[in-house]
């Protein structure tokens, strides 16, 4: 009994220490998982929030000093005078601050968006290559389309700048935060936006060091399995034990029930005894015994 004891505490330490260590482990694969994304989105506002407070005045500037331009460059894109000057100003920024590029997009009565000035524009760069011609259809994939979100906010008037809530990926895989920055014209009416792309440094928010979160977390997840398998084996196992342990019990109860002697009914525990020592008198024996009686009595006494 008391070796069942101790295997009983024994057992239950065991499964005590396999569901802690399953709780533990599945709360540390959530967290791994949980971890890239949400250093991602820290990064993109950090970078963003950055980026607005820095290049608000430029937009301010631009919008005094190279809005009717801007208007004009709208209605007929060409590579003239103005448009170089504006993509020189815009190329002071982005060398000033260390942006990866800035360039201004307008969108159009069908509501997509196309390049009016790009800051990287060279009189010997190759258009689509180095830097976006006028006109050209701004991208709609690879996260862009998070930037006409934000940039249709700052038409609607819902916004005065903001940021794209993802990361856009460029042609050559490189990940940055871009950010919208609203150009007014004629009656403080939005006439273009100034868009700013800008690097947010290592982009791969998965890795700690050398360590693969999501690595982690799926060898987290195959420690938690394991445990769980465990205790589920552990508990049909200790299941059968208990039904097989009573079986035995029971056995052995109706064993020993139909191994007592059977009390038969010439027991003596059931014959009655109050008169077993008096003989009944034989035959013939009565007749005897009276007349031996009478002549006593007729003996004369001394």
């Amino acid at each position: 009994m008391k070796n069942l004891d101790e295997n009983a505490k024994k057992h239950l330490g065991i499964k005590k220490l396999l569901a802690l260590i399953a709780v533990i482990t599945a709360i540390a694969a959530i967290i791994c998982f949980a971890a890239p994304t949400l250093r991602k989105s820290n990064s993109i506002s950090a970078t963003g929030e950055n980026v607005l407070s820095s290049m608000r005045p430029a937009a301010l500037a631009v919008s005094y000093y190279s809005s009717q331009d801007i208007a004009a460059l709208s209605e007929k894109p060409v590579i003239d005078a103005n448009y170089k000057n504006i993509a020189g100003l815009l190329a002071q920024f982005s060398d000033l601050q260390g942006y990866e590029s800035v360039y201004i997009i307008s969108r159009g009565a069908d509501k997509n968006y196309k390049y009016i000035i790009d800051g990287r524009y060279r009189d010997n760069g190759k258009s689509g290559t180095d830097y976006f011609a006028p006109a050209a259809d701004y991208p709609a994939d690879n996260g862009y389309k998070a930037v006409k979100s934000a940039a249709d906010k700052i038409y609607s008037g819902k916004s005065t700048g903001d940021f794209a809530s993802s990361l856009v990926t460029r042609a050559d895989l490189k990940q940055l935060v871009a950010v919208c920055l609203p150009i007014y014209g004629v009656a403080h009416s939005v006439s273009a936006i100034l868009c700013i792309e800008a690097d947010p440094g290592n982009t791969a928010y998965h890795m700690v060091g050398s360590v693969n979160l999501y690595y982690a977390a799926l060898i987290l997840l195959g420690i938690c399995a394991v445990c769980v398998i465990l205790l589920f084996v552990g508990k049909k196992v200790g299941q059968f034990r208990d039904n097989r342990r009573t079986a035995k019990a029971e056995k052995e109860a109706a064993a020993s029930v139909s191994s007592e002697p059977m009390l038969e009914a010439d027991d003596p525990i059931f014959t009655d005894n109050s008169d077993s020592s008096v003989v009944p008198p034989a035959a013939g024996e009565d007749n005897v015994l009276t007349e031996h009686s009478e002549e006593v009595n007729n003996e004369t006494p001394f």
